[in-house]
């Protein structure tokens, strides 16, 4: 498993979650992303290359997909 930082610079890479810093992230997201397999970062970055559609946090640190 790689881990938070490779997984998240993936994510962020492939605009997935362009405008989230990792400062941002609340813990609970923080570990998510640490514990993602290369099989679920795969299926997040063809919704966001298929659908134009990306992940990022509102001021409440919620989650939001966007388009």
């Amino acid at each position: 498993m790689p881990g938070f930082q490779p997984n998240f610079d993936r994510l962020k890479n492939s605009n997935v979650i362009p405008d989230v810093e990792e400062n941002m992230l609340p813990q609970a997201v923080h570990d998510v992303i640490e514990n993602l397999t290369d099989e679920e970062i795969a299926v997040l970055e063809n919704i966001s290359k298929r659908t134009g559609s990306h992940i990022y946090l509102n001021k409440d640190h919620s989650i939001i997909c966007g388009f």
